[in-house]
């Protein structure tokens, strides 16, 4: 049911359906390698951060943390993140990230991951580098 519930973007347009949607910047680790820029060729929908800022009645619902929303996003929403979202068709030598071991290790993950659930199948701009 939550699936199909209208969603606020980053920008504060309400989104009502048919596009994929990403986990909030703030807990994303898509942020860490792509930034937004990316994303808009591909129309997908960059959950706003408001998400996270919980009303004082559901404090108690969860862990007080934003990973704990994770679950929520990505179950209930089904908004995604690495290492589950399709790359978009570009160059990795394109990404706006710095070469720090951290995003180093998320990009490696990914197209660990891309690689043995595609069959090795990756979007032709996203292999050149």
């Amino acid at each position: 049911l939550c699936s199909t519930l209208p969603v606020l973007n980053d920008s504060g347009t309400i989104i009502r359906k048919g596009q994929t949607k990403l986990v909030p910047a703030a807990i994303g680790k898509w942020a860490k390698l792509m930034g937004n820029n990316r994303w808009a060729a591909q129309e997908a929908v960059i959950l706003t951060d408001d998400y996270l800022q919980l009303p004082s009645y559901a404090v108690g619902l969860t862990d007080g943390g934003p990973n704990s929303l994770k679950h929520f996003f990505t179950n209930g929403l089904r908004a995604v993140d690495i290492p589950d979202l399709k790359p978009p068709n570009a160059a990795v030598s394109g990404f706006p990230f710095s070469t720090g071991q951290e995003e180093a290790i998320i990009l490696l993950q990914w197209i660990q991951h891309l690689v043995v659930t595609s069959g090795g199948s990756l979007p032709k701009e996203f292999k050149r580098i």
